[in-house]
């Protein structure tokens, strides 16, 4: 069945048929123009586009060419009565509807003016419309629309048009412009939106990382073309999110298998996470900072933010196709806007933990890609920026959110001004490959010396229940499988270079050595770090004692003997503890993660003629009896053959290392 639209007839379709002579500015400025429009008016649509001359090689359209000027001009016939180019604007909101008879209308037109029109817009136009931002938003507005629709028609060299025209000088023109006209940010974040699919995607990146520098009131780049932090203007300090409570009630706690409530922490008087400001003793004002600051009077606060999010929304989308991440990377090695504006970005965030959101997440993207090699340069520029955030272990009402974003790009680095309990500092015999690395390593290493990780310090947020914060679980679990990644490529690697047995290899291999006691050492800190759990006054415990005790051993492995006699217990306890709360399922799974993680895990290296420890996966034969601190123990021994055999058990949380 064909569908016939309805004859369609309003005040304006009669005022047209009515008058022989009714002239356009008659129809701008007519109260059921938007109506005729959507419609598509048959009387309107003549108006502009007369039958017969459509199908001439040069048709004249004297009303549709006015309607373009209107629109892309500040032609005002009556000054007096159209204070506020009430007509330009209405011929903007004609040009950039999305409506099917003007479209198929315009390509009609054998002259194609209206394509011609915004093709020149910025060649044709005098400096005093390129320079007025409505009609930089009215092109703005339109242009985006046809090109969406119409990409053969703004192509680059097009014989058709024969021009200047280029997308890429449309955006270096927008971005040049931005400061003075912000209406130049909607032509960049509309274009560039778009661009990846007809322009090099490194070129792309490039603009948006020059746009979103261009909006911001930065200082000068530094000959070596990386932003000083001596020279970061002052900034307010960074909003906290104070929605995001950590207080759980002891009350609805879940019930572990041997009906026991398992504890949640209070985090409103604990002192591991509080919450952070940015340090600003080392910013300095300067002067060429406020005067780039009125130079963007125009732009507030407001607009701002709403520009760099949309722009580094862009960017982060476009990064997460690897392609587009190698290309990230080669931008940041070849041209001149380095990967540390974008933490400039995260950090102060324009007072947004959205951009501070997006930023981080680039940075995480770039930065701990396993098939890239770790510069050492940046990764010192990251501790620079990490640095900046402090911890006021006074005070902690909230989880600032800023702490959860930036986990996985400042995880490892280390707050040395935090105290560290002595019952975290253990002094462990290192093993050592044979003849490798003996100068450069200490045959002790003492855990947690100087200070605690972001990772460390975030340990007992991510182990209450229910969850505290599901992206601050995702982000930690994460920041471990990258380290677990790099951990087995690291031995992979060092395995083929032994298997080659080249002496060449030696340096590499001593190279590799040093990295993968690194590697030790950052597991060891984290897997000794005690920590008061659930509540200020509990017990200390490691992160494998705080597991077994959420996560405890499967009932199902126990003897039968002893089945009967666990049932009983758990029966009692039961009952105990429903008098105090109700049973529920375990919501936080992050513990089964951690378990899975730590059981089939082994970062310890041992020297046996420089191989790894071997790893054993016995059979289960834990006693129902025992407690849990002799369940889960965590030994480090340096054998007579300077060995160390690891075991790790399925069917417990954590492992157990035993020396020979």
């Amino acid at each position: 069945m064909n569908f016939k639209r309805p004859s369609f007839s309003n005040d304006l379709s009669n005022l047209i048929k009515k008058t022989p002579n009714i002239t356009l500015e008659q129809v701008l400025e007519h109260p059921s123009l938007s109506q005729s429009i959507r419609n598509e008016d048959p009387e309107l649509f003549n108006f502009l586009f007369p039958e017969d001359q459509m199908d001439l090689d040069h048709p004249q359209i004297p009303n549709f060419d006015r309607l373009i000027d209107y629109a892309l001009t500040d032609i005002n016939s009556h000054p007096n009565q159209y204070l506020i180019y009430q007509l330009n604007r209405n011929a903007a909101n004609f040009l950039s509807t999305s409506n099917k008879k003007l479209m198929t209308l315009c390509t009609r037109d054998k002259t194609k003016r209206l394509f011609r029109r915004l093709r020149g817009f910025i060649y044709d136009s005098d400096e005093r419309i390129l320079n007025n931002p409505m009609f930089v938003g009215h092109f703005s507005r339109i242009f985006p629309m046809w090109l969406v629709r119409y990409k053969d028609e703004f192509t680059e060299k097009n014989s058709f048009y024969n021009d200047r025209f280029s997308i890429i000088h449309l955006i270096e023109h927008s971005i040049a412009n931005m400061p003075n006209n912000k209406a130049y940010s909607q032509i960049i974040t509309a274009l560039i939106q778009d661009c990846f699919n007809y322009i090099d995607g490194e070129k792309v990146i490039s603009y948006i990382l020059c746009a979103m520098k261009t909006i911001l009131p930065l200082p000068d780049d530094s000959d070596e073309g990386f932003l000083k932090i001596e020279e970061f203007p002052s900034v307010s300090q960074i909003y906290k999110n104070s929605n995001s409570q950590n207080y759980l009630s002891s009350s609805q706690n879940s019930l572990n298998y041997q009906f026991e409530p398992i504890s949640v922490p209070n985090y409103c008087q604990i002192n591991h996470v509080p919450d952070i400001e940015v340090d600003f003793s080392k910013l300095t004002d300067l002067s060429h900072d406020r005067k780039l600051e009125k130079k963007l009077q125009s732009y507030s606060d407001d607009d701002k933010y709403w520009i760099v999010y949309n722009l580094i929304s862009i960017l982060r989308n476009s990064c997460d196709n690897e392609n587009i991440c190698n290309i990230f990377r080669k931008v940041e090695k070849d041209q001149e806007i380095p990967l540390d504006f974008l933490l400039y970005i995260a950090v102060y965030g324009l007072y947004s933990l959205s951009v501070s959101s997006e930023a981080f997440k680039i940075i995480d993207l770039v930065l701990n890609d396993p098939n890239a090699t770790i510069d050492q340069e940046l990764m010192k520029k990251v501790d620079e920026y990490a640095s900046l955030i402090k911890f006021d272990t006074l005070n902690s009402n909230n989880l600032p959110m800023m702490v959860v974003y930036s986990l996985p790009v400042f995880w490892n680095h280390k707050y040395e001004n935090i105290q560290v309990n002595k019952d975290s500092q253990i002094s462990i015999s290192r093993a050592r490959f044979n003849k490798l690395a003996r100068e450069q390593l200490k045959d002790k290493v003492i855990t947690n010396k100087n200070g605690l990780t972001l990772l460390q310090l975030l340990t007992p947020l991510v182990l209450t229940d229910p969850p505290l914060s599901t992206e601050l679980n995702c982000n930690y679990l994460r920041v471990l499988k990258k380290f677990d990644e790099r951990y087995k490529k690291l031995k992979n690697d060092f395995y083929d270079l032994e298997k080659q047995k080249k002496p060449a290899n030696s340096q590499k291999m001593n190279d590799l050595a040093l990295e993968i006691h690194e590697v030790d050492r950052i597991y060891l800190d984290l897997v000794y770090y005690k920590f008061n759990y659930p509540n200020p006054d509990s017990p200390r415990k490691n992160i494998f004692e705080v597991l077994l005790t959420l996560f405890p051993m499967n009932p199902k492995l126990y003897g039968t003997g002893n089945r009967e006699k666990l049932e009983r217990e758990n029966k009692e306890k039961l009952n105990q503890a429903l008098k105090n709360s109700q049973p529920r399922s375990y919501t936080n799974g992050i513990v089964y993660e951690l378990a899975n993680l730590f059981n089939y895990s082994c970062f310890l290296t041992g020297d046996n003629e420089t191989k790894f420890p071997r790893i054993e996966l016995p059979q289960s034969n834990y006693n129902p009896e025992a407690t849990i601190c002799d369940d889960i123990s965590i030994i480090y021994k340096q054998s007579k053959s300077n060995r160390i055999k690891t075991s790790i058990k399925k069917s417990v949380i954590g492992g157990t290392i035993n020396g020979e």
